[in-house]
């Protein structure tokens, strides 16, 4: 699921209230999921998202310590 919605607004462009509402996550959630994906992938960011990649690579590590 969250691939696919990562895939969806990389891909299509569909807004996050959209995705959220088509794949139940939150807004901020799968706003998550997009900086997380352009971060280990190093995509370049876009405007919706244009934190730089210190931050990024912080919340990806961030998110990454919880999990373990």
């Amino acid at each position: 699921m969250q691939q696919q919605c990562i895939a969806e607004y990389l891909t299509q462009g569909t807004g996050y209230r959209k995705l959220a509402a088509r794949y139940g996550a939150s807004r901020t959630t799968i706003n998550k999921w997009v900086i997380i994906h352009q971060g280990i992938y190093n995509l370049p960011l876009n405007e919706k998202n244009n934190l730089p990649f210190d931050n990024v690579n912080s919340l990806n590590n961030g998110l990454w310590l919880q999990f373990k």
